[in-house]
């Protein structure tokens, strides 16, 4: 359960993260305009965006045809899976034509369809990805409280900390 003080504001000590994880997932459902049933299997840790919020030079990733749902704004790569596992996908070497003009948006990242919902999801699940996404949310928990419930330091990059995985013993 998410702990508030007595002025109201976040507990950080007693921050729950399974409640923060309910959290997350009601706020996928939201998102996507769908039910828990649909966003259950999803990854847990992913940005989720409708087709026509997706940036020009996305590569989206549709799901089999009987489960799409919506189209794609005109400058997004759209691929099949099987395309995606060979590797293709735009890189900006070669121009979108949209009425007669070539176009060449920055490469912006591949979103993978949610069937029947018109939407898309892109997981930044890496250890560094999810590292950085906690610290920008603490920091925007201090910042909405107006103080600081959780300690600066211990918000901080933490490059003085990191160990050399890669020295030889």
């Amino acid at each position: 359960m998410i702990q508030l003080t007595l002025d109201g504001g976040l507990d950080g000590d007693k921050m729950c993260p399974a409640c923060m994880l309910d959290v997350a997932d009601k706020d996928m459902d939201d998102k996507l305009g769908a039910s828990s049933a649909v966003t259950k299997d999803l990854p847990q840790f992913a940005d989720a965006k409708m087709f026509d919020e997706l940036c020009p030079g996305s590569n989206l990733v549709r799901c089999e045809p009987a489960d799409q749902k919506g189209t794609p704004p005109e400058l997004v790569c759209v691929l099949s899976r099987e395309e995606h596992e060979r590797g293709v996908r735009y890189d900006g070497s070669v121009p979108f034509c949209v009425d007669g003009k070539e176009r060449r948006p920055r490469p912006a990242g591949t979103w993978f369809e949610v069937p029947n919902t018109g939407s898309a999801i892109r997981v930044w699940a890496s250890a560094h990805g999810v590292t950085q996404r906690l610290r920008a949310q603490l920091k925007l928990t201090n910042h909405r409280a107006g103080k600081d419930v959780v300690d600066p330091a211990l918000i901080a990059n933490g490059k003085e900390k990191r160990h050399d995985c890669n020295k030889v013993l």
